[in-house]
């Protein structure tokens, strides 16, 4: 999505994230040594990990980073590393995965409303999560709330937070991205509300 909103070019390797096959051929693991994506390997051979340092070069491919002596450079980092690790992994990643018991998805997801309702004020009066245009921290969001709706987070209860998420699905690319991903979830996870959440933000278009 980020790749999307920045016009960077980007070529798309999937990857059996369980056994670490790479649809091109050999194995994740040739890569990452730790095996995990995201993974981006440029095209002199540089290996870059982790989500939140690949979200943003692939920023300062396009339009550009905010100057480290700009605030804006600051809340950046902040809003990206909170998107990776207190609504993916804190979130997101327990909850889709099959193999952690119903006890312990019930205490994550009380962990998702103080999180759902920071971001609610954050974005009271404002369409980005950062200064007045796109960044890679809007990015993440809007992938975190297509996602979120799959697995019947309650997005709705948070009205700045649902405006905010509708704003961002409907620019066209992301759209695309999104449906992409939804299309390629297993039945079980291809819950309406998602699609509904997708379909209402392009109304206007």
């Amino acid at each position: 999505m980020a790749a999307a909103a920045f016009n960077v070019p980007l070529e798309i390797v999937r990857t059996d994230v369980f056994n670490k096959d790479v649809e091109t051929g050999g194995t994740l693991f040739a890569i990452n040594p730790l095996g995990l994506v995201a993974t981006l390997r440029q095209d002199n051979g540089t290996v870059l990990t982790e989500n939140t340092a690949i979200l943003l070069w692939l920023q300062g491919q396009g339009p550009g980073l905010p100057a480290m002596t700009d605030p804006d450079f600051f809340e950046l980092i902040r809003w990206t590393s909170f998107c990776a690790t207190e609504l993916h992994k804190g979130l997101l990643w327990p909850l889709l995965r099959a193999d952690v018991d119903a006890g312990y998805k019930a205490f994550i997801r009380g962990k998702a409303g103080p999180r759902l309702d920071l971001l609610d004020r954050h974005l009271t009066g404002r369409d980005t999560l950062v200064g007045g245009g796109l960044t890679a921290a809007d990015a993440y969001l809007a992938w975190f709330l297509s996602m979120a709706l799959v697995i019947g987070l309650d997005i709705a209860a948070r009205p700045q937070l649902m405006r905010a998420g509708q704003n961002l699905l409907a620019q066209p690319d992301w759209k695309a991205v999104i449906e992409a991903d939804m299309d390629a979830l297993r039945g079980d996870f291809a819950d309406k509300g998602a699609r509904a959440f997708i379909d209402t933000a392009s109304t206007d278009d």
